[in-house]
């Protein structure tokens, strides 16, 4: 705000009986922050029926995670746990012997719908050409 502006409105605020008034910049607030979880995959080229590791953060303490394998209709769930108190995990899981070539891991926290989704790709790139 400018001086003049500042006059102004002062004199305005007096005339009308509310006194001085200070025009300042309001401070900045900080948007509501929700930090996204991370997954990593121990091996994103799994062979099939293969076992991977899955570790995890930032997910809300010891809630509900569902990891699900899906490829096109296919839909599968591969496990189901609590996170730790503070909202990571490392868990095992098993690829089912019927996906091979590109499929979609998907991390949710129940509670939180925070999803994670990671591709892998099942078994050998030229049986998928």
């Amino acid at each position: 705000m400018n001086w003049t502006k500042s006059v102004c409105a002062i004199a305005t605020a007096t005339a009308i009986g509310l006194g001085t008034v200070g025009a300042a910049p309001a401070e900045a607030v900080p948007a509501p922050y929700t930090p996204q979880p991370t997954v990593t995959v121990s091996k994103p080229n799994p062979g099939r029926g293969a076992t991977i590791t899955l570790k995890a953060t930032k997910f809300k303490a010891r809630e509900q995670i569902v990891v699900k394998l899906r490829q096109g209709k296919q839909r599968d769930t591969l496990k189901s746990f609590k996170a730790n108190g503070k909202g990571g995990f490392s868990s095992k899981v098993t690829i089912p012997r019927k996906y091979k070539c590109g499929a979609t891991l998907v991390v949710r926290g129940k509670s939180s719908k925070l999803t994670v989704l990671t591709d892998l790709f099942i078994g050998k790139k030229k049986a998928c050409r």
